[in-house]
């Protein structure tokens, strides 16, 4: 059941009780009122009946006299006046009133009370010619009650229907906002961030509309940045199986090559007796297999950083700049490393960062030369690589995902990054730079988990 039936439902209930208690409240107004009525009528019949005969003693025809005070009752709306024999003949009775419109039946019986009777007391001079007996009809008060409620039936029909109607109308109204809510809601569930809410109406129904276009909007652009990440990473994932194919092909596979040329040469070597040439094979097979074992360990780090100790991460950049070095020979690498001791969340983060620097560098640009600058300045560690290759072009298309996981990285270790575009020569220098006195207390906690996320 939606809310709007649930609504109407309860305020039909409540209706509906309200006309259930007002039909007991009016049950027991009409019961009394045709109590008192009853009562009243039987009391000034007495006093009637009493009058007519004051005179009792200058009465000359009692009987007449009788049938006169009887006559006075006829088309009383309340009593019935009747003179009644010693054995309960009725010798005389009254015509009371009829109504045009009685009262039905069930009313009659739902209010009617037991009948009502009272035996008026006459001077001695009439008690041969019966008893006085006045009998209280409710029938006619009933036909009364019955005309009100009528009246009040019409008039409660008029405001419930009306009430009601404006009700449900006010209701529609006030149901608007929450229909285009969860229209809007089962919009945004589907995927579809468009949705909005006219911001219009009470303060408060403006508010909720701006709130839930503000949420709208945000998720939207959060769902833009999800699929531009998403597409960033799954062009970089096919770069990396690129490059990784690329140093297994061109790095491991002509070293294995001359292993196997080596063993083979020794074989014949051995076959024709020639052993002094053995000894420089060998060599050359132990050269080749470290050469081997450099290359997988430089690939191996690309792909998973192992943790570090506080200080390793000073070797790990050392190492890493000689790896480059020995990758591009051409390149000029210039390392500026200061005696600083930080946390190894930022000194893994000051690897990554350098790492990532030049790799950018080297991939986007073709640099002449890289500068590596790792120093402590105003109480912080400021970490730049600087190149002169043109590279990475700051403010112009979408960011590499090298250049976001390098700011992410930044960022969790405490740190702010920057990307500054540098003139002549043209060249792009990124700069990571941390706290070290607030991040020394934190790292603690989590500096482990930050090396780990490496």
């Amino acid at each position: 059941m939606s809310l709007r039936q649930q609504l109407i439902a309860t305020i039909a209930l409540v209706l509906l009780a309200t006309l259930g208690l007002g039909a007991m409240l009016v049950h027991w107004h009409a019961v009394k009122k045709v109590e008192t009525e009853m009562a009243a009528a039987l009391a000034v019949g007495a006093r009637i009946a009493h009058n007519a005969v004051d005179d009792a003693d200058e009465v000359i025809n009692p009987r007449r006299r009788l049938e006169l005070m009887i006559a006075d009752f006829n088309g009383d709306r309340h009593l019935k006046a009747s003179v009644r024999a010693a054995d309960g003949t009725t010798l005389l009775a009254s015509q009371p009133a009829i109504d045009d419109e009685p009262a039905p039946a069930w009313l009659v019986r739902w209010i009617d009370q037991p009948a009502r009777r009272t035996d008026v007391k006459l001077p001695p001079v009439f008690d041969q010619h019966g008893t006085l007996v006045l009998e209280a009809d409710a029938r006619n008060e009933i036909a009364e009650v019955w005309d009100d409620l009528v009246i009040y039936a019409k008039l409660l029909g008029v405001y419930s229907v009306s009430g009601l109607g404006v009700t449900l109308l006010v209701l529609s109204h006030a149901m608007r906002p929450l229909r285009d809510l969860n229209i809007a809601v089962t919009r945004i569930g589907a995927g579809d961030f468009s949705a909005s809410l006219p911001e219009a109406g009470p303060t408060e129904l403006v508010r909720l509309a701006g709130g839930f276009n503000a949420m709208t909007r945000r998720l939207a652009q959060a769902e833009d940045r999800n699929i531009q990440l998403v597409d960033q990473l799954s062009r970089v994932q096919e770069e990396e199986r690129i490059e990784l194919s690329r140093n297994l092909h061109d790095e491991v596979s002509p070293l294995l090559f001359s292993v196997d040329v080596d063993a083979m040469s020794i074989k014949h070597l051995v076959a024709d007796g020639k052993v002094d040439g053995i000894s420089d094979k060998a060599k050359a097979i132990q050269s080749a297999v470290q050469s081997m074992k450099s290359n997988v360990r430089g690939i191996i780090e690309q792909l998973r950083p192992v943790d570090m100790a506080p200080d390793d991460w000073r070797a790990a950049v050392g190492e890493m700049l000689e790896f480059w070095q020995l990758r591009f020979p051409d390149v000029s690498f210039q390392m500026e490393l200061g005696d600083i001791v930080c946390p190894p969340a930022i000194g893994i983060a000051v690897r990554y960062m350098t790492n990532e620097g030049i790799g950018n560098a080297l991939k986007h640009g073709e640099p002449k030369r890289i500068a590596v600058t790792i120093v402590e300045r105003g109480g912080g560690l400021v970490a730049t690589v600087r190149d002169d290759g043109g590279g990475i072009r700051v403010g112009r298309g979408r960011p590499g995902y090298g250049l976001v996981g390098m700011r992410e990285r930044v960022i969790r270790a405490g740190g702010t990054f920057e990307i500054i575009e540098i003139g002549e020569p043209r060249g792009v220098e990124v700069r990571g730079t941390f706290p070290l006195a607030s991040s020394a207390a934190a790292d603690h906690d989590d500096g482990h988990s930050q090396g780990a996320d490496v």
